[in-house]
């Protein structure tokens, strides 16, 4: 029996522009805000010199791979809590859901834990010039938690889908 909390959106009805743009328009917000991080985050550390501005550039594939595990985890995860919805089976969707939340907590935290510890293996192997060295971890260090991110991405999915009542009390302030 399907749950009248768990009706969504039908793109098989109506307006299929308005809902696509319902659908992809905080997409497209996400991606305008993080664009102007990045342009902020380049005139700021560029008064800190060359080193500092390749700092970003050098470190951005390895966080940028940990981002996308986490964010891949997040989407598939939703897929399948997703069609849990679909078929109107609340239960199974809500497991689904703590199971998802126990691997991204597991998964990313501990691939930024080995991406923190062999920092500098990593990005010598990269060949990160030596001047840029110790600025690059620095950064580094700071953008290794970015897996995060895929939390965030999560739990805004959950919660448009209304599956997050058993667990909601873990995340409320």
């Amino acid at each position: 029996m399907k749950s009248k909390r768990l009706q969504g959106l039908n793109l098989l009805e109506g307006d299929l522009t308005k809902k696509i743009l319902k659908l992809g328009l905080p997409m497209m917000l996400g991606a305008l805000a993080q664009s102007l991080y990045n342009i902020a985050d380049a005139f700021w550390v560029g008064k800190l010199g060359k080193a500092a501005v390749s700092a970003p550039g050098i470190s951005f594939f390895i966080i940028y791979f940990l981002i996308a595990i986490g964010l891949g985890f997040s989407v598939a995860g939703t897929s399948l809590v997703s069609q849990y919805i679909g078929a109107g089976d609340t239960k199974k969707a809500t497991d689904a859901t703590g199971d998802l939340m126990f691997l991204l907590i597991v998964i990313p935290t501990t691939l930024s834990i080995f991406a923190y510890i062999f920092a500098r293996p990593l990005l010598e192997f990269m060949r990160t010039p030596p001047d840029a060295m110790e600025v690059t971890l620095s950064y580094f260090g700071l953008g290794v938690g970015e897996p995060a991110v895929s939390w965030g991405s999560l739990l805004a999915e959950l919660q448009r889908y209304h599956v997050m009542t058993s667990y909601w009390w873990m995340w409320s302030p």
